[in-house]
């Protein structure tokens, strides 16, 4: 929500319905593509494996093969997915990739391309080393999670962060399925008594109040100028 507010997201879904939301909780559009996003919160279970996210993978193949960024936000780490698909990313070649990780986790490379499928066999190494390219994984714990979230919305707006997160959290339930803009959240934030658009140095909105600010003080100096002028001064 908050790229979206900050201009960096253009648009969001949350659940979509039928094979678009397909593994996925929200897809939002962004300045780098299309990202499809899921959230596990299972703390009791220790680090991730590739068994446990077998379906989880399985589930965001087609969004993989669209072309789509997969982004997995976990309570707790998967510490090999993310060293394959950070590694992924730094390979300009499957070779370079496969020569970038241990002999040992050459099997568990094969174990994850089990998960994606194309007509119902598994994809070879050049399709699952692409597909890993566009994996990101990342590891918040809830409390560093609610950490980001309050100082993003004490920067974005006045008024109480958790109010306003609360009243944003009300106002998706309420338009899921649907496409939202930055602007039409902003506009429902800005509707919760007590909270104002916070103006920040360089950014557009500011610019553009403080513009507004200035032409009508034009037109007020302009309307109420005497009849016989200004008193001229250097420029």
């Amino acid at each position: 929500m908050a790229l979206l507010l900050r201009g960096r997201a253009t648009r969001i879904r949350l659940e979509p319905p039928g094979p678009a939301g397909a593994g996925i909780e929200f897809e939002h559009e962004a300045d780098d593509g299309t990202w499809c996003e899921q959230v596990k919160d299972v703390p009791s279970k220790g680090p991730w494996t590739l068994n446990a996210t077998g379906k989880i993978l399985e589930a965001v193949t087609g969004h993989l093969a669209g072309g789509k960024k997969v982004r997995l936000v976990l309570s707790t780490g998967h510490p090999n997915c993310m060293i394959f698909s950070k590694r992924a990313r730094g390979a300009d070649t499957l070779t370079e990739f496969e020569g970038m990780i241990t002999k040992a986790q050459i099997p568990q490379f094969v174990q994850a391309l089990e998960n994606w499928s194309d007509n119902g066999m598994p994809v070879d190494r050049e399709v699952g080393w692409r597909y890993l390219q566009a994996m990101h994984v990342e590891h918040i714990p809830p409390e560093a999670l609610r950490r980001l979230v309050v100082p993003e919305y004490e920067l974005l707006f006045v008024g109480d962060p958790e109010v306003i997160v609360r009243q944003l959290s009300g106002y998706l339930d309420e338009h899921l399925h649907q496409r939202l803009t930055g602007s039409q959240i902003r506009s429902h934030l800005l509707t919760v008594p007590g909270v104002r658009p916070r103006l920040l140095a360089g950014e557009t909105g500011t610019l553009t109040a403080l513009a507004g600010t200035v032409d009508r003080f034009v037109r007020r100096v302009r309307r109420d100028k005497p009849v016989f002028g200004m008193a001229a001064r250097p420029r």
